[in-house]
């Protein structure tokens, strides 16, 4: 989501649009734009994105992404409490602009509630995160549903942070089979190293979080899926993506509506007609569970069997390649 560097990205996609490589679909923002170090926050992604201070630059940002045919624009909109210049409007709106005009769409990265405000305006196309600084009011959640932004809620990451205590969910036996050992250890290790402080800090900004969920889910917003794995060191693809369905029923979402999120909702904003239901017709992606997700949304991690284009998947073989 805009931290590719490189031509490996499209060189894959291309491998995948030819028949040659499978596995899960690959979809790239390329690189994404911020003003100056105002993009990832991770450090080590921070050279993927575009440091745009003009206009000129930031359509011209645009403009080289499209050429290489990239499935969306990202931007980044946060001042990374404070430490870094904010994307200013007037270059959002360019952005934003451009992209419509070379028939592409914008996912911004959003934390402040007016920041959320300004990008449905100027009609960005889906959110990256949900608002974080306070709760939305009706003003906010009008202009999302008016301009039918598409939400990803990312939950998860931001609740990893509200933990003092290493949580229970590093022994569920999915996550198992998907980490390492010592990588296992490695993340359980972290949780000494947190202070209350910042442990009260994740869990109020955290709370907002659920609120907002609630709130837009209650007024039928456009919300679909995303769990930001891979954003920071530590936070895997994934367990999490089951992680994440749990957490949007635990604010608010019920299990049917968690799962048309992760399904036919997102596979709509990505434009794949053939993927997202089960249909004559379609492609058989899908998994068998052995037990029913709609009274509890934990069971999605009762797997028994999975399906990628009609061919099951070798579990014991991907079991033993990650760990």
């Amino acid at each position: 989501m805009g931290t590719d560097l490189g031509d490996l990205p499209f060189q894959l996609r291309a491998e995948q649009a030819s028949g040659r490589l499978g596995g899960a679909l690959l979809f790239t923002a390329g690189k994404g734009m911020a003003t100056p170090n105002a993009g990832p926050g991770t450090a080590e992604l921070k050279p993927s994105a575009y440091a745009v201070t003009t206009e000129d630059q930031a359509r011209q940002a645009v403009r080289e992404q499209v050429a290489k045919k990239v499935d969306f624009i990202k931007v980044w909109v946060d001042d990374r409490n404070g430490t870094v210049q904010k994307t200013p409007p007037a270059i959002y709106r360019v952005i934003i602009e451009e992209a419509h005009k070379l028939h592409a769409r914008v996912v911004a990265h959003v934390y402040y509630l007016e920041d959320a405000k300004g990008l449905a305006r100027a009609g960005v196309d889906a959110f990256a995160h949900l608002v974080r600084d306070r709760e939305m009011d009706d003003e906010s959640i009008a202009l999302v549903k008016q301009h039918h932004v598409l939400m990803m809620p990312n939950l998860a990451l931001a609740e990893t942070r509200t933990h003092a205590e290493p949580p229970a969910w590093l022994d569920d036996p999915l996550y198992r089979d998907t980490t390492p050992a010592m990588v296992v250890d490695r993340v359980r290790a972290s949780y000494g190293q947190r202070t209350s402080a910042t442990v009260e800090a994740a869990q109020k900004t955290y709370r907002i979080m659920q609120r907002n969920l609630a709130k837009l889910n209650a007024a039928g917003a456009y919300i679909g899926f995303g769990a930001d794995s891979g954003a920071v060191p530590d936070y895997f693809h994934a367990y999490n993506t089951h992680r994440e369905l749990q957490l949007m029923v635990e604010a608010g979402m019920t299990p049917a509506q968690a799962l048309a999120a992760v399904t036919v909702t997102s596979a709509g904003f990505l434009h794949l007609s053939d993927r997202g239901t089960l249909e004559d017709g379609k492609s058989a992606d899908f998994l068998v569970l052995d037990a029913d997700p709609l009274s509890d949304i934990a069971n999605t991690r009762k797997i028994d069997k999975v399906y990628l284009r009609g061919q099951e998947l070798d579990r014991a073989a991907l079991r033993a390649a990650f760990q």
